[in-house]
């Protein structure tokens, strides 16, 4: 993670900077194209903690309609 965050854009040191790191751990490493149930089942929990995150430091989202709900 020190490696593929380097310096922040403004140039700050990495010590100056913060990441916080959201996921799950898969039941199964098995190559494939979709989600498994497991994984898809906790992506609603990790955007919730995402935007949870973001509104801590300030960052505050607005839901986007999808097509239907916008016609």
């Amino acid at each position: 993670v020190r490696e593929a965050m380097g310096a922040g854009p403004s140039g700050n040191k990495l010590e100056d900077l913060e990441a916080v790191l959201i996921g799950v751990e898969p039941l199964s490493l098995e190559l494939g194209t979709e989600l498994t149930p497991t994984v898809a089942e906790k992506v609603p929990e990790m955007v919730a903690v995402a935007v949870e995150q973001l509104a801590a430091r300030g960052i505050h989202l607005e839901p986007r309609l999808t097509t239907a709900e916008a016609n």
